[in-house]
């Protein structure tokens, strides 16, 4: 009987005591590590998870990327791996859509400036005439993201997203021929293939990237 009070005891012994260094490994390692962990996703990884929603927003609407670069200064605080991938998104993959972005949009505004200039003068001038601005500057800043995104830009497309520079043409004797300069705005430019393929580049890396970051 007293063999196996003893052997009781000795078992709610060691599992108090199991119980115990449970205890102790919790508050002195576990939670402080928990606690490290959750700093540590506060000041790094929220914020490049910031970085790569802003920078997909400036893809979408066709604009740069206007977010501080948080991803620059977590060299060592995050894995050698994990910062050669941001690094190779801000900055390779980012640097080569910009680029193809910038060529599209000057090749637009190029071919919008010697059509008005050379073609549609007539245009040009009846539209400046009317006091209200220049019509290669708002044509531009109208059309410019549109036909980026792929949209086919029309008479009727311009009535419906830009009543006012419409209801300006309208004005104009020769607003019809301003066809002509749409059409050719629409024809397919040669810089436009690599700037796909860099735009999706780009955004399956982010989506990737940020699946990535929100584990941590």
């Amino acid at each position: 009987m007293n063999g196996n009070i003893g052997l009781v005891s000795t078992a709610l012994l060691a599992i108090f005591g199991f119980f115990g260094l449970l205890m102790e490994y919790y508050y002195r390692v576990h939670r402080p590590r928990e606690k490290d962990k959750k700093q540590k996703r506060n000041e790094i990884y929220k914020p490049l998870l910031k970085d790569v929603d802003v920078l997909i927003a400036s893809v979408r609407v066709k604009e740069p990327f206007s977010a501080p670069f948080n991803w620059k200064t977590v060299e060592g605080k995050v894995s050698s791996q994990l910062f050669r991938r941001l690094q190779k998104l801000f900055q390779e993959k980012a640097d080569n859509y910009y680029k193809w972005l910038q060529h599209n949009k000057d090749f637009i505004r190029f071919k919008g400036y010697f059509f008005l200039n050379f073609q549609l003068s007539e245009l040009q001038e009846e539209f400046h005439s009317l006091g209200v601005g220049g019509l290669e500057y708002d044509l531009y800043n109208s059309i410019v993201t549109p036909i980026l995104k792929g949209k086919k830009i029309t008479l009727k497309w311009i009535e419906d997203n830009n009543p006012k520079l419409h209801e300006n043409l309208m004005k104009c004797q020769s607003y019809k021929k301003l066809k002509r300069l749409l059409d050719y705005l629409n024809e397919e430019n040669p810089c436009i293939v690599p700037f796909r393929k860099a735009e999706q580049d780009l955004l399956q890396s982010a989506k990737e990237l940020k699946n990535e970051l929100k584990s941590f």
